[in-house]
């Protein structure tokens, strides 16, 4: 997954993992993505430019003890700075009951996964089965119905505030709108089950496997940046802060985007609930053909 990497963002990834080891001690990191972007300019007017930046996704296996991905999450934040890290921490007996049950994201995680650190020394990483794609299908499926009713809910009553002049009630609903979605998102394609509230954590975790859902707030401009810090913010200041007001103004630009990204997330889900059917249909038919040829061998 990693060899395509140049050997100096390889080298920064190791950074970052030993320092977390040092930190943190956890019994495994796995590096389950990484996105990367390039630019190169050329321009008789300024300095050639030959940068790239890397967005890591890891998998931290801790000890038993309480969860720590906040601290493991914080910490990685704030000492690499070139690019950016997503983490998702577990404990590993959680991970072993998540395989034991064939949890598709723990299963590939660790079938396909890079292992960058292991405490006990040991880089061979355990043989596990395929999981089941008609389930897989059947989960996806049901995940999505469960989380976009959810999702459509707190945007009907959004509606109702925004229209009733209820601004700040309006936006917090917003705020469970994009926090719904975003789980119906992260369940469908990658069948994890995300506890995190934060709305910026959860599109970061999004882009592992598609661009688009964090495109609709992290624009290029600063008015982006200012609607989707008064969204993230309300779900705690909104409830706790009385100085936390939001304009009308603010309120329908918001919605707009909020309503967007109901559309976009209803589509990608579409979209690989489709693909995990026709995978599904595949494996069955494969495995009729395969009955058949041995029952005529007999």
């Amino acid at each position: 997954m990693l060899k395509q990497l140049p050997a100096e963002d390889q080298d920064e990834l190791q950074g970052i993992v030993a320092k977390l080891v040092q930190q943190f001690q956890p019994e495994k990191i796995i590096c389950f993505g990484c996105v990367s972007s390039k630019k190169i300019s050329h321009s008789c007017f300024a300095e050639a430019t030959d940068e790239s930046c890397n967005h890591f996704f890891l998998l931290v296996v801790t000890a038993a003890g309480k969860r720590i991905e906040h601290d493991v999450q914080s910490y990685a934040t704030n000492h690499y700075t070139k690019g950016k890290v997503t983490v998702l921490a577990h404990r590993y007996e959680t991970i072993e009951k998540a395989l034991s049950r064939q949890s598709r994201f723990f299963c590939r995680v660790f079938r396909e996964g890079t292992l960058l650190y292991a405490a006990n020394g040991l880089t061979a990483m355990p043989t596990l089965p395929e999981v089941c794609p008609r389930k897989t299908t059947e989960k996806a499926r049901n995940h999505f119905l469960n989380r976009f009713d959810l999702a459509q809910g707190f945007f009907c009553a959004a509606e109702n505030a925004l229209e009733s002049g209820y601004f700040n009630c309006a936006v917090f609903l917003m705020h469970q709108v994009v926090e719904q979605s975003c789980r119906a998102l992260i369940r469908v394609h990658i069948a994890y089950r995300s506890d995190i509230h934060h709305l910026g954590r959860l599109l970061d975790l999004c882009c592992c496997f598609s661009p688009e859902p964090a495109r609709v707030f992290a624009g290029n401009t600063t008015e982006d940046t200012r609607l989707f810090s008064i969204l993230a913010k309300s779900y705690l200041e909104g409830r706790y802060k009385d100085e936390f007001q939001v304009d009308e103004a603010d309120a329908r630009l918001l919605y707009r985007k909020v309503k967007y990204f109901m559309e976009l997330t209803k589509d990608l889900c579409f979209k690989k609930i489709e693909a995990l059917e026709t995978k599904a249909l595949l494996s069955e038919a494969q495995t009729k053909l395969e009955i058949e040829e041995l029952i005529h061998t007999v």
